[in-house]
């Protein structure tokens, strides 16, 4: 399932109030605000984007949280380090995720992002989400498991956070080609 950025973006033009209307009406009066406008738009379109990868994150970090929980309350005390770095691991991604560079600053620089350029880089923030929801499948896995299966268990979700970790750090390149 591909989200839609105009669906996004129609979202949040219909959530506009009397100023952000008067933005706009000013944007068809005054040469290239109404630019700016469409710039803010794309931005919170984005931000939209970002937020639900950032949450989807928080949810995984809050599974590995609770199995730390139950794993302490039965005086399984081995593997909460290890748990407790994935927790770790997971709160860098979050912040990372939802505080990402947004090619924003290219009507700074006067460069022209296209739709085109703007589709591209939704597309490759959705493929970070589904990638995200992968993990399901290894926490899954990291509830049930038992002595060195958790172990191992552990070392997957870790392996995977790399990954998603190196997924994100390359979205970088993706804005920079869209600026």
């Amino acid at each position: 399932m591909q989200p839609d950025l105009s669906n996004i973006k129609n979202r949040i033009k219909g959530n506009r109030d009397i100023i952000d209307n008067l933005t706009v009406k000013l944007g068809t009066i005054i040469p290239g605000f109404g630019g700016f406008v469409e710039a803010a738009e794309s931005y919170a379109a984005d931000q939209v984007v970002r937020d639900f990868m950032a949450d989807k994150i928080q949810k995984i970090k809050g599974e590995i949280s609770d199995i730390t929980s139950a794993m302490s309350r039965d005086g399984k005390f081995e593997f909460l380090g290890d748990l407790d770095s994935l927790g770790l691991n997971l709160e860098k991604l979050f912040k990372k995720a939802k505080y990402a560079d947004y090619g924003s600053s290219a009507s700074a620089s006067k460069l022209k992002v296209t739709e085109a350029d703007k589709e591209r880089l939704l597309e490759y923030d959705w493929r970070l989400i589904s990638n995200l929801d992968e993990f399901n499948e290894l926490i899954t896995k990291l509830k049930a498991a038992q002595g060195g299966d958790f172990k191992t268990a552990v070392n997957a979700v870790r392996d995977k956070i790399k990954n998603f970790e190196t997924l994100l750090d390359e979205r970088k390149n993706v804005v920079m080609e869209v600026i």
